[in-house]
């Protein structure tokens, strides 16, 4: 059953429609990338401690190294945050784009069932799921055209 308060949450610019659907994609994309963030920064900061360090030890001072790897470690985890920040961003808005169409296709099936209103889905053109709306749309055509009257 579709509300007034329904009405007015869905918003087109909202980024979260599907709540739960969005969150899980979000998770899976947001750890992802920090996993592999993880992996990278740890096979630079072994390769750097271990094999150049080793290196370095014989030709400079030990002392002058240190502040440049704490640097390199701050350098690290700021871009570790920058990418994590957008990948979160990439995944809400990657998921927007499924999750908003679907929002809209139950809402109009909910109404249907609710008022008998056979009216079109639209969606917007950078939306997915095109096809299923499509489909669907032509099956409202004809249930209005061949509708017992």
């Amino acid at each position: 059953m579709i509300t007034d308060n329904d009405r007015r949450k869905s918003n087109p610019k909202a980024l979260i429609t599907k709540k739960r659907m969005q969150l899980k994609y979000f998770w899976i994309t947001v750890s992802s990338v920090i996993v592999m963030m993880l992996i990278v920064t740890l096979s630079i900061y072994i390769t750097f401690l271990y094999g150049i360090e080793n290196m370095m030890k014989e030709m400079y001072d030990i002392s002058k190294i240190k502040p440049v790897l704490i640097q390199m470690n701050y350098i690290l985890i700021i871009e570790t945050t920058i990418f994590v920040a957008f990948a979160s961003w990439l995944s809400l808005r990657l998921s927007h784009r499924i999750a908003g169409p679907l929002y809209r296709i139950e809402k109009h099936i909910e109404e249907i069932i609710e008022n008998g209103n056979l009216t079109e889905i639209k969606i917007r053109k950078k939306d997915e799921l095109h096809d299923l709306v499509n489909t669907l749309n032509e099956l409202i055509k004809y249930k209005m055209t061949n509708a017992p009257r």
